[in-house]
């Protein structure tokens, strides 16, 4: 219980929780690039799949990623062990999860 206001004949509480802020799932064009380790960048700049062109093509051309947008999702997923095998599950994992402020896109959605 968090008190807010108290006087000598009344107490005004709020019961529950305060919400941390929400999580970031909006990040920089630059951010996610350095998520890929060097290894997976340089395979991803050499690579003559044209799945993967058009991603990079893409990325070239976005303002930010949406970490949640089906494509950047299926983008991963095309990395991981069920697609080219260049990213383990952990690696994925660690592509999708929440930015952090430094990561964040402030700009115009």
């Amino acid at each position: 219980m968090i008190t807010v206001i108290e006087t000598d004949s009344h107490k005004i509480e709020v019961v529950g929780t305060i919400a941390g802020p929400a999580p970031v799932r909006i990040i920089t064009v630059g951010s996610f690039k350095r998520r890929f380790g060097a290894d997976v960048r340089k395979l991803i700049r050499e690579s003559a799949i044209d799945a993967i062109i058009d991603m990079r093509e893409d990325m070239d051309l976005a303002l930010y990623v949406d970490l949640d947008d089906l494509y950047t999702v299926a983008g991963v997923n095309g990395l991981g062990p069920n697609g080219l095998g260049w990213l383990d599950n952990q690696g994925m994992a660690d592509m999708l999860k929440d930015g952090t402020d430094r990561e964040k896109y402030n700009g115009v959605l």
